[in-house]
């Protein structure tokens, strides 16, 4: 578990080729994926409700792999929330940044991606997914290998979203939050063969209900 708020990107902090070194038989349920919860909501001038210091191509910088998105819809156009008052985020630029840097940057990596929103912004949702033709979208229940799974987008199941692989989801309180980590992550090891485990440890902004 690591925490930062500082905006600026150190040179230091690169860590792109972490997925390379990891055997292309590996089950993708055996690999610990650093992601972060509510992944663009940053930038917004309401700093108590920003959950992330570095928007969506610092944290690809960074390794994170993982990445969480809750979805709206206005006037037809498909956002992701990013607590911004003036420019919005469209879903469709998020979904084409992740295909280029897969297929263009980093073809030996994978990216997880979980969606939340009302089922009409899920329903577009899926449009679009369908649509991306720059990298494969691995929409199957089945969990993939390692090489199965580089170079692709593979959507991980919420409570609103039916497609990708079904996780269990272990949702850590505000105190001890490190110690439980550790006790999930040891008891999460005993299963990830076959199943995949999501451990969500997204701290509440100061505005958001506990």
């Amino acid at each position: 578990m690591y925490f930062n708020e500082n905006k600026t990107l150190h040179p230091d902090h690169s860590n792109l080729d972490w997925m390379e070194c990891i055997p292309g038989d590996t089950s993708l349920s055996s690999v610990s994926i650093p992601g972060t919860h509510q992944s663009l909501k940053s930038g917004g001038i309401h700093d108590p409700r920003n959950f992330q210091a570095w928007e969506l191509p610092a944290q690809l910088y960074v390794g994170v792999r993982f990445f969480d998105m809750t979805l709206w819809t206005l006037f037809g156009t498909l956002y992701v929330e990013n607590n911004a008052l003036v420019y919005y985020e469209k879903f469709s630029h998020v979904l084409s940044h992740l295909q280029v840097f897969l297929k263009d940057k980093r073809k030996s990596d994978t990216v997880l991606l979980r969606l939340t929103g009302p089922s009409k912004s899920i329903s577009r949702a899926k449009e679009e997914l369908d649509s991306a033709t720059a990298v494969e979208v691995w929409k199957k229940q089945t969990i993939p290998t390692m090489d199965e799974a580089r170079g692709k987008i593979i959507l991980i199941q919420s409570s609103d979203f039916d497609w990708g692989l079904p996780v269990t989801t272990t949702e850590l309180g505000t105190d001890k939050k490190e110690s439980e980590m550790k006790d999930n992550i040891k008891k999460a090891s005993e299963k990830c063969a076959h199943e995949m485990m999501l451990t969500d440890t997204g701290a509440k902004g100061l505005l958001e209900e506990l």
